[in-house]
């Protein structure tokens, strides 16, 4: 975006301006990416999972894998499963964790419509 007046940020709404909006701040740290997602198990944040695939990824692409592996796997787990402290997980939680992933949900949790990419969100955790 073009600054106005010599200003960056400048005549931008205020939901555009760089420090109103972390988004526009530049790229963040892997410690920063996991933070967003409130991971409570220090092994798992420990894990080093996104640390060696890094350097081999854009940071748009390591921000998406973040997604689907702290959100959508991790996080999800300890809202439904509370103490699980590994990334081995017993089949039933497995199995669990597979159902609730069929359906996008809503704040509350509440199924809104089903997932349509639930192939490639659990290719993403058999990756890791």
């Amino acid at each position: 975006m073009r600054a106005v007046g010599g200003m960056p940020g400048r005549g931008l709404p205020v939901g555009l301006r760089g420090r109103e909006n972390p988004a526009l701040d530049g790229r963040r740290s892997i410690e920063q990416i996991i933070d967003k997602y409130g991971i409570e198990s220090r092994p798992v944040r420990d894990s080093g999972v996104l640390h060696r695939a890094a350097p081999d990824l854009d940071h748009t692409s390591l921000r998406s894998i973040a997604h689907n592996l702290c959100r959508l796997f991790r996080r999800d787990l300890e809202i439904h499963h509370p103490g699980i402290d590994s990334l081995r997980l017993a089949p039933q939680v497995a199995r669990a964790w597979k159902e609730q992933l069929l359906y996008i949900r809503d704040a509350d949790g509440r199924p809104v419509r089903p997932r349509v990419n639930v192939r490639s969100e659990l290719v993403f955790v058999k990756a890791f």
